[in-house]
This record gives structure tokens, C-alpha cells and sequence, in this order.
């Protein structure tokens, strides 16, 4: 047991709390704010206050956990030894900074809250992020910290007992187009005839026909491949399905007809699977709510995973929505155009609603990398795909997180240029599932 003494046990403090000892330690806690209790107790303690005759591991607070609202901050970064980067540093030779503070403005996306520019598709963009100024976009850091005081903690408390996560790989699919050509209806199947006919792709006419006329495997069909392979690989997969068409963005054809409903009933059978919400519904409460009653009709049960169209969600707008919606497991934080770590762990976090200064009970799963964040990189080829997954892998693996990527079942077919990709996944879930038997030998 740690016990940690605050004067003031505020909503942040629980929070940050249980996200670095009971999620990524496996250690019990009790936040105390009762001086007196705090020193007759026994076992390990953390002094989380400026009063220096307090026993225990002291860290100086920031004042961060204690405010209720949303401050203009963006606090500066400083290089260290043995904590890698730290934030709100602080006079203290053993813990020189708050790092219950530092832990809390990451998970909670506080620098998202900022005034800040978004991209083309109004989302915040890496490159006004701490983690990719600063350097450490490719490395988990709070998870670093979490571990580093754990061997702090260890080294001085030898009774404490930690049970720490495996280290897990989540393959996840999203499905933009069920199909290219089958069930997409006829005025979807003589637009898209005309299109490749108009731009002489006759190759994607014959291909075309042949599905059409012939009923031949539709490219886009690769989900028993999927399975399989994650199957062989004893991997975990996730399916989101986009249920909305007819949009400049939202272009799954064929939704409200009868192949496309008993192909999502038929994956729900075999897979998880969940909503990929559309890409106007960043402030659209009720579009959000619509696409799920229509998944859930299709599926026959409730719906509690999501993953935003695009990765284009807002905070705390976007989030508190899907909470409401009864969301419970959202796998939206990551960047479209950068592999790595946008909230700078690979553990599952809860997501915080600054603006109301409270905990939601909506689980965000972070993302790590997606297929076309590689392909649409013209400096990047599957062989330098292979080796940055590897090593963003092995950094996942150091610090007990969960490996998520981002799949196209489109993606995976022979079109588009995407063939000399597709032995990218094999290889991929291959990496993993030896990091997995790791884990049990």
C-alpha cells in the first residue's frame, strides 16, 4: 500500500493517481489529507505538499491539480537523466518536478484545450504538440515516469508488491467502403463505371464488371484474410464500421441495402466490432447518436467501442459526446499523418473533461500507427514502415502497453497501390505475436 498525503484531495489528483499506480503499477494506494493520519500510518508514502517535516517521498506540487479550470499554459520542457524529459520542475534531488501534474496535463490533453490552429480537417495538429517540439513523440513518457517511480518507490519501500500489465497488440480495421463494387447500388456501381471509363482505368472496368456480372470476390472483401491472420497470430482485432454515405467524406455506398447489413451482422458474429462515426459528427451530438442506433439495429446488440472518421474529434466536445452517447471505448487519439504516441503512452487512460473538471467513464485507447500515415509518406517504403513499427513496438513493450493499429480492409486488397503494402501486416502481426509469447515464456 502507498499512502499519499495532499491538503487537498482534488478531482485531478484522484485521477492522475489511479492512471500511474493502480493502471500501469498494479499497486494499491489511499490518497490521505489528514496530516496526522498520514504519519502514524504504515507502509510506503508520498508527501505530495511543500511541508518538508512530513515523512515520505516528497514531491512538490505544481498547484496544476489543485486549480478547477482551464489556464493558458504550455510549460516548458527540460531534458534529465534518468526521467528523459520532465515538466514543472521543481527543487528536489530525488523527484525533481510534479510529476502527478506533468502526468495529469498529458492524459488530459490540456495543451488541447489551448488556442491553437487546426489542420484541413479542424484537428489539432502535431506539430503544435509538446511531445513532437520537444522530441519524445516516439517515446511513452508518462508511462517512462510511472515505471521510474516505481523503482524509485521499490528501492526504498521493499514490501510494495506491483502487479504490472502484459504487454498487448490490438489489430483494428476500420471499414470506409464494405464493399468497391458488391451491394453498392446501381446508381454507386454506373458512377464509379464511368469515373475509371472517364480516366481510362480499364483494368478497374474489367475488374468492375467481372464482380459486377460474374459476382467475382470483390477487392475490397478481405476480412476472412484478416481474420486469419489474426487468428495465426493470436492477436486481438477490432472492427469500426462507417454508416454514412452520400458526403464528400463519408462515401460507404450501399448502407441501407441488404448485402451491406448481413456483412456487418455476419463480422459482429466473428469480431468486436464498433462505430466509426462520420466526419461532420466532431460537434454533432445527434448525427453521433443516430449512426449508432443504426449499427446497433444492423447488429442486434448495444455498441460501446468507437473510432472518429478521419481521427477528427475536438476537445472535450467530441469525447463528451460519445460518453453520452454510451461510449465506453473510444480508439481516436492519434495523429492521421504521424506515427507514435499523442498522448505520450500506450496504456488505456480515461479521458478528463477539463471543462468541467471531471472524470467521464469513457476509456481512450491510444493509437500508434496507421497504414495510410505510411503509404501517403513519400519518403517512407514497407521496409521503412517494418523498422519504425518495430521500434515504436519494442517501446510499447518496454513499458507494458498495448500495441494499436490502424487498418483498412480497402487498404488490403490489390488496388490503389496498396498490393506491395499488404505483406506490411504480416509481418507486422508476426513482430507482435513474438513480443506477445514473450510475455508467457
Amino acid at each position: 500500500m502507498i499512502f499519499i498525503y495532499s491538503k487537498d484531495i482534488s478531482p485531478r489528483l484522484k485521477y492522475v493517481s489511479y492512471e500511474l499506480f493502480a493502471r500501469r503499477l498494479g499497486v494499491e494506494y489511499q490518497l490521505i489529507s489528514d496530516p496526522a493520519s498520514f504519519i502514524v500510518g504504515e507502509g510506503a508514502r508520498i508527501n505530495y505538499s511543500d511541508n518538508q517535516a512530513l515523512p515520505g517521498l516528497q514531491i512538490h506540487p505544481h498547484g496544476l491539480l489543485s486549480d478547477t479550470t482551464v489556464q493558458p499554459l504550455m510549460p516548458e520542457t527540460h531534458s534529465h537523466q534518468e526521467w528523459s524529459t520532465i515538466l514543472f520542475p521543481a527543487d528536489n534531488d530525488i523527484i525533481p518536478f510534479d510529476v502527478f501534474a506533468a502526468s495529469f496535463y498529458i492524459l488530459s490533453r490540456y495543451e488541447e484545450y489551448q488556442p491553437h490552429q487546426s489542420d484541413l480537417h479542424g484537428r489539432f495538429k502535431v506539430e503544435d504538440s509538446i511531445a513532437f517540439q520537444s522530441g519524445f513523440l516516439n517515446f511513452p513518457l508518462v508511462d517512462h515516469w510511472a515505471l521510474h517511480l516505481k523503482w524509485i518507490l521499490s528501492n526504498r519501500y521493499h514490501t510494495l508488491e506491483f502487479q504490472l500489465p502484459a504487454f498487448r497488440f490490438y489489430s483494428t480495421v476500420d471499414i470506409d467502403y464494405v464493399y468497391q463494387y458488391h451491394g453498392i447500388g446501381f446508381i454507386w456501381y454506373w458512377l464509379k463505371l464511368a469515373f475509371s471509363l472517364m480516366r481510362f482505368r480499364f483494368q478497374d472496368v474489367f475488374i468492375q464488371l467481372k464482380v459486377g456480372i460474374t459476382h467475382q470476390h470483390d477487392p475490397y472483401d478481405t476480412y476472412t484474410w484478416i481474420e486469419e491472420l489474426c487468428k495465426e497470430s493470436q492477436v486481438d482485432m477490432h472492427y469500426f464500421v462507417l454508416m454514412r454515405s452520400g458526403k464528400r467524406y463519408d462515401r460507404n455506398a450501399g448502407i441501407r441495402g441488404d448485402i451491406f447489413k448481413r456483412t456487418i451482422h455476419l463480422l459482429s458474429t466473428r469480431c468486436t466490432l464498433g462505430i466509426h462515426p462520420s466526419y461532420h459528427t466532431i460537434n454533432n451530438p445527434d448525427l453521433i447518436q443516430q449512426e449508432i442506433k443504426q449499427l446497433e439495429k444492423i447488429t442486434g446488440h448495444t455498441i460501446h467501442t468507437s473510432r472518429q472518421h478521419y481521427l477528427r474529434y475536438a476537445l472535450p466536445h467530441t469525447m463528451q459526446y460519445l460518453s453520452d452517447s454510451g461510449i465506453t471505448h473510444d480508439y481516436s487519439v492519434g495523429y492521421a499523418n504521424h506515427a507514435g504516441f499523442r498522448a505520450s503512452t500506450a496504456h488505456p487512460f480515461a479521458f478528463f473533461n477539463l471543462s468541467t473538471n471531471c472524470e467521464t467513464h469513457l476509456l481512450l485507447h491510444p493509437v500508434t500507427s496507421m497504414d495510410v500515415t505510411f503509404k501517403n509518406n513519400p519518403e517512407m517504403n514497407p521496409g521503412k514502415a517494418y523498422s519504425e513499427v518495430e521500434q515504436l513496438m519494442n517501446e510499447v513493450k518496454k513499458v507494458n502497453g498495448i500495441y494499436i493499429h490502424i487498418w483498412h480492409n480497402s487498404n488490403l486488397s490489390d488496388s490503389g497501390g496498396w498490393r506491395v503494402w499488404r505483406e506490411l501486416i504480416r509481418k507486422i502481426h508476426t513482430l507482435a505475436a513474438s513480443k506477445q509469447q514473450q510475455e508467457i515464456d
